[in-house]
């Protein structure tokens, strides 16, 4: 599957149906990709009549599912210096929320449990 088919097939997975303009808009590829990535998918038997996927397509995105991730947080932080002797800048607040917990939460809505 090449990057076109896979950004079409994760929208029609997240989205649902939609017209080709809409995906194109959405997704940032052009409206000739989008068009061309469509009737690869359904020749493939990716996606459906309807434009939705099909248990086939599901089943190749699952290969590229993220299941693990890991939060790189070490360095001096001297950009953020004289804050940064304090505390290290993943502990630091902003609007309200630590930056570690934010990105940590953010990793847990998009389905990877598995984060160190």
């Amino acid at each position: 599957m090449n990057r076109y088919q896979f950004e079409v097939l994760r929208f029609c997975t997240e989205f649902g149906k939609a017209t080709q303009r809409e995906m194109a808009e959405k997704t940032g590829l052009s409206l000739g990709s989008v068009n061309k990535a469509v009737k690869e998918l359904a020749h493939r038997g990716f996606l459906k009549e309807d434009g939705t996927p099909s248990q086939e397509g599901l089943d190749a995105l699952e290969s590229y599912r993220v299941e693990g991730a890991i939060i790189l947080a070490a360095g001096a932080g001297t950009r953020f210096a004289p804050l940064s002797f304090e505390r290290p800048k993943a502990l630091f607040e902003v609007r309200g929320e630590v930056l570690i917990e934010r990105t940590i939460r953010q990793l847990r809505e998009a389905g990877v449990e598995r984060i160190a």
